[in-house]
C-alpha cells in the first residue's frame, strides 16, 4: 500500500513539474526555450546520445480502455448497462474462478475525444466488443485457465474465455474509431454481454492493482459519494487527465 501511495504521488508531482524554465526579462520570444511536449506523427529518441538511447515510434497518445458502449451487467438494475451510463458506487457482475459475484465500481474515467480501437466479431455474439489496443482480454479454455493478452495481440482463431461453457471464436478483428471509458472494480475480472469475461485494467494487471489502490483505500475510506466527487471535480479531474496523457506517451514509447 505504501509503494501504491508513493507511485501515486511521484505521478501528481510529473504532472505539476513545469514543462518550461523561466525565462530573464527582456528576453526575446524567439530566444526563448521552446516547451518540448511529445506530440504525435515523430518518431525519435531518448537518452544519452552515443552512450544509451531508445528509438521509438510516436503514435500519440494512446488510450487503454473498453469502448464506451459495452454492455456490463449491472447488480443494480438486473440488466446489461452500457459502459458510459456505469457511476461509481454501482455493482457489477464480475467472474472469480468459484463463479459470479457482484463487485462495487471504485473508479471510473471518460476519455472526452474519439481514439483508436479495435472491433472484435466473436463466433456467437450478437454485436462486436470494442476495445483500446491494450486492453487485457482473456484467451483460453475457461477461467481457470485464462491467459491475459493484450487485445492488439489477439488474432483471428482465438478464443475469448466466458462465464460458463465453450469460449468464443474470434472470426475478425477490424480498426475502428470510438469512445473508451475505464471501469475498474474491486474484482477486476469484468462480465460482458454474451458471458464473455475481461479483464478491467490494460497492460499489466498487477502493475495497475498497484497503481490504483489510493482509489480503492479511498473508496474504502470514504465511500462512493466523496469518491465520485473528487475523481469529477475539475482540478482533479484535469490531473488525471495529465497523468493518463504521461502514462499513455510512456506506453507509447516501450511498446
Amino acid at each position: 500500500m505504501k509503494l501504491a501511495i508513493l507511485i501515486f504521488n511521484i505521478l501528481l508531482t510529473l504532472v505539476f513539474a513545469k514543462q518550461s524554465v523561466r525565462v530573464p526579462r527582456g528576453t526575446k520570444s524567439k530566444d526563448k526555450p521552446k516547451n518540448r511536449r511529445l506530440k504525435g506523427g515523430k518518431d525519435g529518441k531518448i537518452g544519452i546520445p552515443g552512450v544509451f538511447e531508445i528509438k521509438y515510434k510516436n503514435r500519440g497518445h494512446r488510450k487503454n480502455c473498453l469502448g464506451d458502449d459495452t454492455l456490463l451487467y449491472s447488480c443494480d438494475d438486473n440488466e446489461f448497462v452500457e459502459a458510459n451510463e456505469v457511476q461509481i458506487g454501482n455493482s457489477l457482475r464480475t467472474m472469480t474462478p468459484h463463479g459470479t459475484v457482484c463487485s462495487d465500481v471504485y473508479y471510473k474515467f471518460s476519455h472526452l475525444e474519439q481514439s483508436d480501437t479495435l472491433s472484435f466479431t466473436l463466433n456467437g455474439t450478437e454485436s462486436p466488443l470494442v476495445f483500446s489496443d491494450l486492453h487485457i482480454v482473456y484467451i483460453g479454455r475457461n477461467f481457470n485457465e485464462r491467459s491475459p493478452t493484450l487485445a492488439k495481440d489477439v488474432r483471428i482463431g482465438d478464443k475469448l474465455v466466458t462465464k460458463e461453457g465453450p469460449s468464443k471464436e474470434v472470426i475478425s478483428v477490424t480498426p475502428t474509431m470510438g469512445g473508451l471509458v475505464n471501469i475498474l472494480t474491486f474484482n477486476p475480472h469484468l462480465e460482458l454481454k454474451d458471458g464473455v469475461i475481461v479483464s478491467g485494467y490494460s497492460i499489466d494487471e498487477t502493475l495497475n492493482s498497484i497503481l490504483f489502490a489510493p482509489f480503492r483505500m479511498m473508496y474504502r475510506t470514504f465511500g462512493a459519494k466523496y469518491t465520485n466527487y473528487i475523481i469529477e471535480n475539475t482540478t482533479f479531474n484535469a490531473l488525471l487527465r495529465e497523468v493518463d496523457r504521461y502514462f499513455s506517451y510512456s506506453i507509447n514509447i516501450i511498446s
